[in-house]
């Protein structure tokens, strides 16, 4: 008999004794006032899960093991002029700055500068976003 548990073999989930509990609850109150799911375990509903900037990023925005954790210098020193082309290499060391995931590994060309950063226009399908991008997520197109 090693191995079958009481109750027919099948094991209870936690999610069956929640509804067991529930049933009993709702149908043991004299008045009848508890109606719902809400009513009995308000905490269990919780909120819904979030979908936020950097939502399923985790690949793209990994550093290889062992790689410098702080932007270089240079990156900094380096001008972009209008008219160059460059490649969107976010760093993930750097959150301020860096584009959506979706243009991670697109190729743009400068617009402008505004600030520290840059204007990058890139073609997503049949549309021409702008971007405006620090000099940490971008690199000179061919390098």
């Amino acid at each position: 008999m090693g191995g079958i548990s009481p109750g027919g073999g099948k094991r209870e989930t936690l999610w069956g004794r929640l509804e067991k509990r529930l049933w009993i609850t709702l149908n043991s109150h004299p008045g009848g006032g508890l109606k719902t799911f809400k009513d009995v375990a308000p905490n269990l509903i919780g909120m819904p899960k979030s979908k936020g900037f950097r939502y399923k990023s985790r690949r793209i925005l990994t550093l290889p093991r062992g790689a410098r954790r702080s932007p270089l210098p240079e990156i900094y020193l380096r001008e972009y002029k209008p008219g160059d082309r460059v490649t969107i290499k976010i760093n993930p060391s750097v959150q301020k700055g860096a584009p959506h995931r979706r243009y991670h590994g697109k190729i743009g060309e400068i617009l402008e500068k505004r600030g520290r950063a840059y204007v990058v226009a890139v073609k997503l399908g049949e549309k021409l976003k702008k971007l405006t991008v620090l000099p940490d997520h971008i690199a000179k197109w061919g390098e």
